[in-house]
């Protein structure tokens, strides 16, 4: 009686198993199949005007472009320097479909390049804040950060790393509005970021 009951038990969880694979592959199926009917449409999208699009203006005048011993500091600097010379966006909630969509196909490679330069921009300007920082430079360290919290970057470190720096000095009304960016990023980071900030309020 025993073996029968293992063996039904096991047969009815064998059907449950097809029948979830069978779910599955057809839901797998129809996101695919409107994924290709959406990527159809927007190939014939015409080209849309973008030239208001809230592009990232980088503040030369404003940044801590000084000279420097620091080969580090250099080449952060001379990054940044040479992506003021392009336009910049963030469009990483946005699929490649997305933005054929919204803006025109033959927009695409050029919104593409203007993603990427926004990607290098953040990465960059964290690699900048942590080197000043760890150089004991934290006021030019906060204004480079600063600029990075006001691209809406998505770096949690730049977002703890600037807490620290408010921390330092007990600017708990900084560290309130940090946490009030920190609370609109996209990061899986997310929670833990407002975590550290909450912690740093506690202090």
């Amino acid at each position: 009686m025993f073996v029968i009951s293992i063996f039904l038990i096991l047969a009815f969880t064998s059907i449950l198993i097809r029948i979830s694979n069978a779910k599955s592959k057809k839901y797998n199926e129809e996101l695919e199949k409107t994924f290709w009917a959406k990527e159809r449409e927007a190939n014939f999208v015409r080209k849309k005007d973008i030239s208001n699009l809230p592009y990232i203006i980088i503040p030369i005048e404003s940044l801590p472009l000084n000279e420097t011993d620091d080969s580090n500091l250099r080449r952060y600097q001379d990054v940044v320097k040479k992506l003021a010379g392009r336009k910049l966006l963030n469009l990483s909630n946005q699929t490649n479909t997305e933005l054929k969509l919204q803006y025109g196909a033959a927009n695409l490679p050029f919104l593409m390049d203007c993603d990427t330069g926004y990607t290098e921009l953040i990465k960059t300007l964290q690699s900048w804040g942590k080197a000043l920082v760890d150089s004991n430079n934290r006021e030019d360290a906060r204004i480079v950060l600063e600029f990075a919290i006001s691209c809406k970057t998505d770096i949690a470190a730049s977002y703890s790393l600037l807490g620290d720096i408010y921390a330092s000095t007990n600017n708990t009304e900084q560290i309130k509005s940090l946490l009030e960016s920190a609370e609109e990023i996209n990061s899986p980071l997310k929670n833990n970021i407002i975590t550290y900030l909450e912690n740093l309020l506690c202090k």
